[in-house]
């Protein structure tokens, strides 16, 4: 856990790592799938993706470089080609949360409401993790503010910080709280 020892340096030891698998495995897809992960965090997306579709090549069926290669396309507005690999991915393994997650999240943004229930239904109930997060934002873009205000109260039972966070949000777009309040909370966090 990086917040446990705040004085290493995880970008470092990470950089390294990779530079390893990549000089010593090279023709392994995980390695490829690492060399991916950790472009995508320094923002070179088509290094990322070019290490993913290798991946792919070397491991057709590698589910997790699926994920990470669809979720990259989704994001850089590559929309049906990205939920492709997702919902390969979700084929191969139907317990892949972040891809459900990418998915559902997709169907959102292009206002199918529909087709976003149904792909949340498939994560079971709501956690206080990624998914609590998304049906709160969801709910506020759609505008059901009693689904908001379900998500606040399900939030406001958890003492762990994401629902702490959740539950400030909830109340944020439900006029309880000032805005300013989220956004110092925000800003607390970047630091």
């Amino acid at each position: 856990v990086p917040d446990a020892e705040p004085t290493r340096d995880w970008k470092a030891e990470a950089e390294r790592s990779v530079a390893r698998a990549v000089g010593e495995a090279p023709e392994l897809a995980e390695t490829q799938h690492a060399r991916g992960l950790y472009a995508m965090q320094l923002g070179m997306f088509r290094e990322a993706a070019e290490a993913l579709h290798r991946a792919l090549e070397i491991a057709p069926t590698f589910i997790e470089a699926h994920q990470s290669l669809g979720s990259l396309l989704v994001e850089a507005g590559r929309v049906a080609e990205g939920l492709k690999h997702l919902h390969l991915a979700v084929q191969l393994d139907p317990t892949q949360r972040f891809a459900l997650l990418a998915i559902a999240r997709s169907y959102a943004l292009a206002g199918d409401a529909q087709r976003y229930r149904a792909t949340i239904a498939q994560l079971g109930p709501i956690d206080f993790t990624a998914p609590l997060m998304l049906v709160m934002r969801v709910a506020a873009w759609f505008r059901e503010f009693d689904e908001v205000r379900a998500m606040v109260a399900k939030a406001s039972d958890s003492s762990r910080p994401i629902a702490r966070f959740a539950a400030l949000y909830g109340r944020a777009v439900l006029g309880e709280v000032p805005a300013d309040s989220l956004a110092r909370l925000l800003e607390n966090v970047a630091r």
